[in-house]
């Protein structure tokens, strides 16, 4: 398993908003992708892959293993 989203932000000690700010989407989208309340689109699931240093991978976000 890779790493959350939480978790890379964490490592990176920078707030949601400047995480999102990074991938281009709004706070309140980053916040429910983090949640696991949302499922980014493939677009912004590839934006964090590669803004997290390919540490973040789509499996991660959806859930698979």
């Amino acid at each position: 398993m890779g790493m959350t989203l939480k978790e890379h932000r964490a490592e990176l000690c920078i707030t949601q908003e400047e995480y999102a700010g990074m991938l281009g989407i709004e706070q309140r989208s980053f916040s429910r992708y983090e949640l696991g309340q949302r499922i980014p689109c493939e677009a912004v699931a590839r934006k964090i892959y590669l803004v997290s240093g390919k540490k973040v991978t789509p499996n991660d976000l959806y859930g698979l293993y």
